[in-house]
């Protein structure tokens, strides 16, 4: 992802397409700057997550997988995952929360958050977060040279 603002550029790069390479293409940041991002991420890729668990399907658009009698699936058993499952920023790092011990399976058999590579519409939520909060950067004299 390359953020250019009134003469301003930072590029982050195409290696900023999962959770693991978003913190490190946030460290190019400055911290005021990489911290407003991935707070307002944390809080965009939540509802995109609820979204899609809410709407029977993966984070990828792809259909739910259905059950071994072909019903569909709704995931719901105590709806604790469905609650609790987000992301949250600490300083400049945005990570998911998975709140049981067995989120991790509904993670790799149903896709609930992203596997390896983000969603290109989650990756192009985060670029125009990240462009905003650039632009913003610049607005208030805020150096990005670091």
């Amino acid at each position: 992802m390359a953020f250019t603002v009134k003469g301003h550029s930072k590029t982050l790069g195409r290696q900023a397409n999962t959770l693991h390479n978003m913190r490190k293409a946030l460290e190019k940041l400055p911290e005021t700057v990489a911290q407003r991002v991935a707070q307002r991420s944390a809080t965009a890729l939540t509802a995109k997550a609820q979204a899609a668990y809410d709407g029977g399907r993966n984070v990828y658009g792809e259909a739910r997988k259905r059950g071994e009698d072909g019903q569909e699936l709704d995931l719901v058993e105590t709806t604790t995952v469905r609650r609790h499952v987000k992301f949250e920023a600490n300083g400049r790092v945005l990570r998911a929360v998975l709140p049981t011990r067995y989120a991790p399976y509904l993670v790799g058999k149903f896709r609930v958050l992203p596997m390896g590579e983000m969603p290109n519409d989650w990756a192009k939520t985060i670029e125009k977060i990240a462009d905003e909060e650039i632009q913003a950067a610049v607005t208030e004299g805020i150096n990005l040279g670091k």
